[in-house]
């Protein structure tokens, strides 16, 4: 699911009743990751993880996950773990890419790296996915999510709004098995655009 909310109270709640549902299908906590951009949104992270009254661990540098627990961590410590069922929240205008960063650089050059390791930290994290993938933010969200979904629907190709898309059907190993769609809007990885020829880019509502 890709969605923006009004605040970060609809966020929690939305989340939450995500990851109950996840439960609920039989999935068991430690199979379950919230990521976020950086320290400063963990909290965002912790409050849905509570209002679903599942056990969490927020993960260190070392990166121990624990049967039992559901993993919270930053986007940076995204790399190597993998979850059936992964939420990225807080990605908000200003959080991803981080304003601080792109504030500190004077040169084009410089400020294109920033966005494209900004850019690779979303989609490490929502790689994270086996089975089931939630991204969120709060409007209007950051713009790696607008990005996404102006080119649906331009090359005469169908419009995935309020369904399932099957990411297996496409042929991108490593995805999430469905990225349901159900508002906002969110960047796809690259592979992505490749195994559908570049149309499939961005989705939004």
């Amino acid at each position: 699911m890709i969605r923006v909310f009004a605040d970060t109270a609809d966020e929690t709640a939305a989340i939450a009743q995500w990851l109950q549902e996840r439960v609920a299908e039989g999935m068991p906590p430690h199979e379950i990751g919230l990521f976020v951009r950086s320290n400063t949104e963990i909290d965002r992270a912790r409050a849905a993880t509570e209002a679903a009254a599942l056990p969490f661990r927020v993960l260190d540098d070392q990166v121990e996950t624990a049967v039992g627990y559901t993993s919270l961590c930053t986007m940076h410590l995204a790399k190597g773990l993998e979850f059936r069922a992964v939420a990225v929240l807080a990605c908000d205008d200003e959080v991803i890419p981080l304003q601080a960063r792109i504030a500190s650089v004077a040169d084009k050059a410089d400020l294109e790296e920033v966005y494209n390791t900004e850019r690779h930290l979303l989609y490490v994290a929502c790689t994270r996915a086996r089975d089931a993938l939630l991204v969120s933010g709060i409007e209007p969200g950051s713009e790696f999510l607008d990005d996404l979904m102006s080119k649906v629907g331009t090359h005469g190709k169908p419009d995935f709004k309020g369904r399932a898309i099957p990411l297996s059907r496409l042929g991108v190993p490593g995805m999430a098995e469905r990225l349901d769609i159900i508002g906002g809007s969110a960047q796809l990885p690259k592979r992505v655009a490749d195994a559908t020829g570049g149309w499939l880019t961005r989705i939004s509502h």
